[in-house]
């Protein structure tokens, strides 16, 4: 009986320690400064080769009459909402899962400029499975000031994160690619919001 009860009494506090980890889990949403719009997953409908796409896409008129410019979590599209999974031993280096998809974002092949030459970007896309040690899934997170402006880096290429100078997709959904100079302009600066206010740098 005195074993049972011990039993009954390690699963609660097995049970409690997976709650509160769930509740810990960085769940965010990454927007991009230079044009307010926030960075998504994409159904397969909208993928580049037979692989899942990355867009930022416009907030939407309900979120800016309730916020302005500001920016706040919301998960409301949960295409929109990465959790961030701390790298083990590197200081603010992440794997981003995204939340509807249970796919990681990684930065991949160069972006095609002519026939048989390639640009200088890379294209961002998730897939679901995951090679701890490929550093081409790591983003590095530098923060700019205290209102949540980041520096993301692919730890892999050592290439920022950037949103696509032009709107490429039907005029409303904008490329999120990597490449390969330093981060020149708003389009390089990334104003991360976490569920219940958490941070990722500590």
């Amino acid at each position: 009986m005195l074993k049972f009860k011990f039993l009954v009494i390690l699963f609660s506090f097995l049970d409690l320690r997976c709650v509160v980890s769930r509740n810990e889990e960085l769940n965010c949403v990454i927007f991009n400064e230079k044009y307010h719009e926030y960075m998504y997953a994409a159904n397969f409908l909208f993928s580049k080769y037979f692989k899942r796409a990355v867009y930022t896409f416009p907030l939407g008129i309900f979120y800016s009459i309730k916020n302005g410019k500001n920016f706040d979590f919301t998960d409301d599209d949960r295409k929109g909402v990465w959790i961030l999974e701390p790298v083990s031993g590197r200081k603010n280096v992440f794997y981003l899962k995204n939340l509807r998809y249970e796919e990681y974002m990684y930065s991949g092949e160069r972006v095609s400029k002519f026939i048989f030459f390639d640009s200088n970007m890379r294209f961002v896309n998730t897939e679901k499975n995951l090679s701890p040690s490929d550093e081409k899934f790591m983003w590095k997170f530098e923060q700019l000031d205290s209102r949540g402006s980041y520096l993301i880096f692919n730890v892999g290429y050592n290439e920022p994160l950037f949103a696509n100078f032009k709107n490429s997709r039907e005029n409303i959904r904008r490329d999120v690619l990597t490449w390969y100079k330093e981060p020149n302009g708003l389009q390089f600066r990334w104003n991360v919001k976490c569920k219940n206010d958490a941070e990722i740098n500590k």
